[in-house]
């Protein structure tokens, strides 16, 4: 995570989407194009070579957005009062498919939601709940 005192004065005092571009040019200019040949390869051997570049190279800058993306998030979550964190998340939080979720929980059925480490990942849980519904949540498990 990043920690420093210029980009936490940053937070405090610009507006977040000012926050996130000024963050994704730093990281382009500095290693973004190290990372995304890097990524781009990963890509490539995970997918195999029937991915054309220009594919390869959108889901690379992607990756690199959403990383930026946590990275910022994580800073304000911590900074966060809880008094302005709820009302944050629910304007900015999305969760999609809430009707599959709905359905189960009618049929008495539990649900199992499982997550890779990708993005904002984190906030699942909490988009949930704040959505109304009862949860559970295990982070952290190893054998």
């Amino acid at each position: 995570m990043i920690e420093s005192r210029p980009i936490s004065l940053m937070i405090d005092h610009l507006p977040l989407r000012v926050c996130r571009s000024l963050l994704y040019f730093v990281n382009r200019v500095g290693k973004g194009p190290r990372d995304i040949v890097k990524i781009m390869c990963n890509i490539k051997t995970a997918f195999g070579s029937g991915i054309s570049d220009k594919l390869l190279l959108r889901m690379a800058v992607k990756n690199i957005q959403s990383c930026i993306r946590t990275n910022m998030d994580s800073l304000i979550l911590l900074k966060a009062k809880t008094k302005k964190l709820i009302p944050y998340l629910k304007r900015t939080t999305v969760v999609y498919n809430l009707g599959i979720l709905e359905e189960c929980l009618q049929r008495n059925r539990g649900v199992i939601l499982l997550s890779f480490h990708f993005g904002s990942f984190y906030l699942i849980p909490t988009a949930i709940a704040l959505q109304g519904f009862k949860i559970t949540a295990l982070s952290g498990l190893s054998p």
